[in-house]
């Protein structure tokens, strides 16, 4: 096995990247569609739901660009390494499954800060002070959200490891393929 560390840097980089602003857009929606909520809650529902649809839609299409970004995160790795020489499908696919481990960390990481983050200004706008009346209720709340993104790295870090491995075992196999 032979791990290529500049396309590895560089995969791993922009999968982290790419995955970090997808995240950005994920929390930006949900704050914005909590806000919304927050302005009239009685009548919130009553109102108007688009605001509900477009922040479920939204958290579809994350999920999709994160699979397509976790294969072309593989791919890119394996791209990237055959410049440098010729890459076998086994090394594109380890090269891809170390690159998306590494990016999923770091965006991960990041992501669950912001998320925090948000959670703490969701409070903040709901009118939810650090009393001692709602403190276990925003102490639940991010404790269960730090969990719950402990758990989404993993699993995320899982799944693209398995797409990013895949996308750099397929780049390297088509590579070999149209150079033989």
């Amino acid at each position: 096995m032979r791990l290529k560390s500049g396309p590895f840097i560089i995969a791993a980089g922009l999968g982290a990247a790419l995955h970090f602003i997808v995240t950005l857009l994920g929390t930006g929606a949900t704050y914005l569609t909590s806000s919304s909520l927050f302005s009239d809650p009685a009548r919130a529902f009553e109102v108007d739901q688009t605001p509900l649809v477009l922040a479920s839609a939204l958290s579809g299409l994350v999920c999709v660009c994160a699979a397509v970004f976790d294969f072309a995160t593989g791919a890119g790795y394996s791209l990237l390494a055959r410049r440098s020489g010729e890459v076998d499908v086994g090394d594109g696919a380890i090269g891809g499954l170390a690159s998306a481990l590494v990016a999923r960390l770091i965006s991960g990481v990041f992501g669950a800060a912001v998320s925090v983050a948000a959670t703490a200004l969701m409070f903040n706008q709901a009118g939810l002070s650090a009393g001692p009346e709602s403190s276990s209720v925003i102490i639940a709340a991010v404790t269960g959200g730090a969990i719950g993104a402990v758990i989404g790295v993993c699993i995320g870090g899982v799944a693209g490891a398995m797409l990013c491995a895949a996308g750099g075992g397929v780049a390297a196999a088509l590579a070999s393929r149209s150079s033989a």
